[in-house]
């Protein structure tokens, strides 16, 4: 059992009555990708096209890295491998501003040297455009990386002298081509470690991790807040138990903070998730805890189209036997709207949950098959308010009429009310929409009528909609006028 009774209650009554306000979500596919060898996926990145880029580890070459591209529907497009050093570790893969990708990795250039931070630009067919090498202490790791406000990019970590000495908190700032500009670094005695990255309105950087604070590894999450300068402004924790971590942070919309920690709770094996949402002075707005009877890791959270949350983690529901992926939604308010469970008799481990360009939930999986061994997987959760434009008149795709003016009577469906819709014939731009008659029901209907003039013969129509989060789509329709022949006496 996953959830307490109560809790079980809760969440059905949520679902009941908050359908409008909640995004719901259906599972629509989920599949695998092979390397023919030992695999493990880390972290994925929505692509501009609207295509996904997921990167892991391959022992196919040495300890390497190993990039996939799939469309929509899950197809693989193609895959890259990256083998410059003898161990390699990706941590992260993020689109960057000018339409290129960034990847982050731990990388060692033998068995007995130190590990290093590794960034690599590569473009949108994976060919690397530059690639440089940090030390921190002697010995780094990276664990998470954003592009700023500036085009410069910022790395969470840890570091330490040597591969064999405790670590300490690690942050590192560098210019748009990977020049380093400064680094930051926090700790005490015993191992601690940046988790997690995000920028807020103003520049400043706010990283979460954990910091441990005796011997037995009793750790305590933290947030330490910095100036664009690298310059440390301010500290929380989060001791709510003997042992704590702060495993994802972002920015919301709304210029404040949601985070989620991961806590034992009693018991040897037993974890909370707790998701904090916080203004950028650290006062709590809401928080929710996610209970669980066994072990719950989470490993990515991200804000959705409805201005909720949707969370990834890992799962041992069931005790000692099979790990299963999990997503949780959290709606603007800090409820608990849904979860789904993913469950195979094997075990799956979730990297990183993404939204979709149709408003989906796409979580990158390391699976076991027992044909195949470990390979990178993903799972997508169709959005049910995904926008959509369907016509009343008139409902064909093609048609031929017989006047000049062809009456087209349509409505979007959508969460909210686009943004607008552009219609054209044969490449030409007739007019833009603005202005939607709405019809309420268990769905918004954004309703508008228009008289489209037609050209003689062949009239290829294109309705391109941009919704309320600037998604945009194409819906055609052909018509062929062909007027009727006057009678001749």
């Amino acid at each position: 059992m996953f959830l307490s009774g109560r809790k079980l209650k809760i969440i059905i009554f949520l679902l009941l009555y908050s359908k409008i306000l909640i995004g719901q979500y259906v599972f629509e596919w989920n599949d695998y990708y092979d390397n023919k060898s030992l695999e493990e996926v880390v972290s994925l990145t929505r692509t501009f096209e609207g295509n996904v880029m997921m990167i892991g580890t391959s022992n196919r070459v040495k300890k390497s890295l190993w990039l996939v591209k799939i469309n929509n529907k899950g197809k693989q497009l193609w895959s890259h491998t990256y083998s410059p050093f003898l161990w390699m570790y990706p941590t992260k893969i993020i689109e960057t501003k000018d339409t290129n990708y960034l990847i982050a990795a731990s990388v060692s250039e033998r068995d007995t040297a130190n590990h290093k931070i590794w960034l690599a630009k590569i473009n949108t067919d994976g060919r690397i455009l530059w690639e440089r090498l940090y030390s921190g202490l002697g010995n780094a790791y990276c664990e998470d990386i954003i592009q700023t406000k500036d085009k410069g990019f910022v790395v969470a970590g840890k570091t330490s002298i040597t591969a064999d000495d405790s670590t300490d908190w690690y942050v590192l700032k560098v210019d748009s081509l990977g020049i380093f500009k400064w680094d930051a670094l926090y700790g005490g005695r015993y191992n601690d470690e940046a988790i997690s990255i995000t920028e807020m309105y103003d520049s400043t950087i706010y990283v979460g991790g954990f910091i441990t604070y005796s011997r037995g590894n009793f750790r305590k999450g933290a947030v330490l807040v910095y100036s664009k300068d690298g310059i440390n402004i301010n500290f929380w924790d989060f001791r709510y138990t003997r042992w704590s971590s702060v495993n994802s942070i972002i920015a919301s919309k709304d210029s404040n903070l949601v985070l989620v920690t991961d806590e034992k709770s009693k018991g040897i094996m037993n974890f909370n998730m707790i998701v904090y949402k916080l203004t950028p002075a650290g006062d709590t707005i809401w928080s929710v805890v996610i209970d669980s009877v066994f072990r719950s890791h989470p490993v990515s959270i991200v804000e959705t189209y409805d201005q909720g949350f949707a969370l990834a983690f890992t799962s041992k529901e069931n005790g000692v036997f099979n790990s299963n992926v999990g997503v949780i939604k959290i709606s603007p308010f800090g409820k608990v709207a849904w979860f789904k469970i993913f469950r195979r008799k094997s075990d799956d481990y979730a990297a990183q949950v993404i939204e979709g360009i149709d408003n989906s939930l796409m979580v990158a999986v390391t699976n076991y098959n027992l044909d195949m061994g470990w390979n990178f997987g993903m799972l997508k959760y169709k959005s049910i308010e995904m926008s959509n434009l369907i016509f009343d008149t008139p409902k064909d795709s093609v048609i031929t009429y017989y006047r000049k003016f062809l009456p087209i009577v349509a409505y979007i469906v959508g969460y909210k009310k686009p943004k607008q819709l552009k219609i054209y014939n044969n490449g030409q731009l007739l007019t833009t929409i603005n202005k939607f008659d709405l019809v309420m029901d268990q769905q918004h209907k954004y309703y508008f009528n228009i008289q489209i003039p037609l050209y003689l013969g062949k009239n290829e129509l294109e309705f391109k909609v941009t919704d309320y989060k600037d998604y945009e789509f194409i819906k055609i329709k052909r018509t062929y006028y062909l007027p009727t022949p006057s009678r001749k006496w």
